[in-house]
């Protein structure tokens, strides 16, 4: 065929070129979705993973601390709520405490001081009192003791040999007045916290401990031993009492920190490692995972390929076959099986019998159209014809009855007295003018309707026209809206429509009342909607109203709703009857917004 090779060589596409790209995508677009999917879900995973174990390994060594800490305090406090120590011999008291410091492990000596921070005694002559903050260290300890009134204080201070020391202070009370000061000493090289500095992860990580106040308790590098660390980010959010994992800048590398609170002390333990070396194990296995989806897409394309190959030539050469019996017109012939090996086998026997039904039949058909066109000829002049005469019936029905009032009202006259002819003369005269009213409906009803469009206010023209449609006494109203409406169409033929609905409005409702318009712009058109509460149009009788000749009024022509349909489709629009609840009719006519001047028949 001559169109079918001219699809071939511009624009078309093979059906084996479809299927394979089908197959392909199809493929592709699972196999990387879905891989695509659990690569990403794994290397997330992962990355979570690390900074649970992060998180897991500070909170573990903040448990730690945790532990050493509480006993040292709860040593502490139980020593400081003996009263009576305050009232002890120095030798006694120093005796009753280092009971103390043999039975807590963190605890290296107890000092006892008045509230004025004067020491009574120690619990080992071998600390010095060099070592010791100094005096107003101590004695704003005691204005903190005061103010709480309970419980332990905990603070670090730089010993004279530039050794980290821990004061455990908890003020004595007898009677509700401050007695003392007990005061608690440890030296970290002494304990195990202190090998927190030697704690590494990888390559880069380590971990630090930071008071309440951001001092670096233990710190991998001496020189910061003491220093803030509140510029670090892990140390800003345990000030407001968190633990978590957070990655940020420092220097020019990102950073993981987890970070966990030492609940006794309000202190906290922060774990830091360069971001990179601790996912490095999810990138590494992300690389493997993309390495291992690009092998099993690739694998997916080449069985797609096959796949397609497979189920394509068959097709193609049912195709061959077919295209051959449609440019010889030969029979299509094709050995028949018993057993078909597929389904394209068996797409292809069919159509071997088909072919033959085809061959048979195109010849009936032809014919059977030749018949049937004859008949249609037949059938439309048979409507025409028929047309003709229901209009030609209608035409010689509605001029007898003003014709036969003529000459009845002529023959009366030429034997009237002067006084009642003119009687008769007016009857001429008004079914002169009803023949006269009949023969321009026809006529405007046969000419093509020709369309001057331009663009005008359809709120202003529907009072206009009601301005000059008769209204005796004044009992008719419209409800009208006010605000201006453009549109685009002939404002003649519309005034023209709306004369006439307007009409036929205040003729229904013979005791008067309110006729509403309603004006509605919607995407793409304009409908406009007149309705009156008049008794109303049986459904029977709505559809025959737009049948020429067909009316329900006694002086109408019966063409009035004709012509307004014919003007209203000139328009490309249509006009319909609805009717009103309770009662009444609704006349409804859209046409589109955008038009075009010119005659249409």
């Amino acid at each position: 065929m001559k169109s079918l090779s001219s699809k071939t060589h511009s624009g078309f596409i093979s059906l084996k070129t479809k299927i394979t790209l089908l197959t392909v995508l199809l493929s592709v677009t699972t196999t990387a979705i879905l891989g695509g999917y659990l690569v990403f879900e794994s290397y997330r995973a992962l990355r979570v993973q690390a900074e649970q174990s992060q998180l897991t390994l500070a909170k573990t060594l903040a448990w730690q601390i945790d532990e050493s800490l509480s006993r040292a305090f709860q040593s502490v406090e139980a020593l400081s709520k003996r009263q009576q120590i305050v009232k002890m011999e120095p030798q006694q008291a120093a005796g009753e405490m280092n009971l103390v410091v043999y039975a807590t492990e963190l605890i290296d000596g107890f000092f006892l001081f008045t509230p004025d921070g004067q020491l009574i005694t120690q619990s080992k002559p071998s600390i010095s009192l060099k070592d010791l903050p100094s005096r107003s260290f101590f004695i704003q300890n005691v204005k903190k003791s005061r103010e709480l009134h309970r419980g332990v204080l905990v603070d670090v201070y730089k010993t004279a040999a530039s050794q980290v020391g821990i004061l455990v202070g908890a003020p004595i009370f007898r009677s509700g007045q401050l007695a003392g000061v007990l005061v608690g000493i440890a030296y970290l090289p002494n304990h195990n916290i202190e090998n927190l500095e030697n704690a590494r992860f990888g390559k880069t990580g380590y971990a630090f401990l930071v008071n309440q106040q951001g001092l670096a308790v233990v710190h991998p590098d001496k020189s910061r031993i003491l220093d803030s660390m509140l510029d670090n980010p892990a140390v800003q959010l345990l000030q407001n009492q968190k633990e978590g994992v957070i990655q940020f800048e420092s220097g020019e590398e990102e950073v993981l920190s987890a970070f966990a609170r030492v609940n006794s002390a309000s202190w906290g333990v922060v774990v830091r490692q360069a971001a990179k070396e601790c996912y490095e194990p999810a990138t590494n296995m992300l690389q493997l995972m993309v390495v291992f989806l690009l092998i099993v897409l690739g694998a997916s394309i080449l069985a797609a390929l096959a796949l397609a190959q497979n189920v394509v030539q068959p097709i193609l050469d049912l195709v061959g076959q077919v295209r051959q019996y449609e440019t010889s017109r030969v029979d299509f012939e094709y050995p028949l099986s018993a057993t078909p090996k597929d389904e394209v086998e068996v797409l292809t026997q069919s159509l071997s019998r088909m072919a033959k039904k085809i061959t048979r039949q195109t010849q009936l058909r032809e014919k059977v159209h030749q018949e049937n066109l004859s008949t249609e000829r037949k059938l439309s002049e048979s409507e025409r014809l028929a047309t003709i005469g229901q209009f030609s019936a209608g035409l010689a029905h509605e001029m007898n009855n003003p014709l036969m009032v003529i000459l009845g009202s002529a023959r009366m006259a030429r034997t009237a007295k002067s006084g009642k002819r003119q009687n008769w003369l007016n009857a001429i005269e008004k079914e002169g003018k009803r023949c006269q009213r009949l023969v321009n409906d026809l006529l405007t009803f046969a000419r093509p309707i020709e369309l001057r469009v331009k663009k005008f206010d359809l709120a202003l023209l529907i009072r206009a026209c009601w301005i000059q449609i008769p209204n005796d006494a004044g009992q008719f109203q419209i409800d009208c809206p006010a605000k201006s409406f453009p549109v685009t169409a002939d404002p003649d033929r519309i005034k023209q429509v709306l004369i006439n609905i307007l009409g036929n409005a205040m003729e229904a409702m013979p005791g008067g009342g309110v006729v509403s318009v309603r004006l509605i712009r919607y995407k793409k058109g304009i409908q406009l909607s007149v309705g009156d509460t008049g008794t109303g149009i049986p459904p029977k009788k709505l559809v025959q109203l737009f049948r020429p000749f067909f009316t329900t009024k006694s002086a109408g022509t019966g063409l009035g709703l004709v012509i307004a349909r014919s003007i209203l489709q000139a328009h490309g629009g249509r006009i319909r009857l609805e009717s009103r609840k309770p009662r009444g009719v609704w006349v409804r006519m859209d046409w589109p917004q955008s038009q075009k001047s010119g005659a249409v028949h």
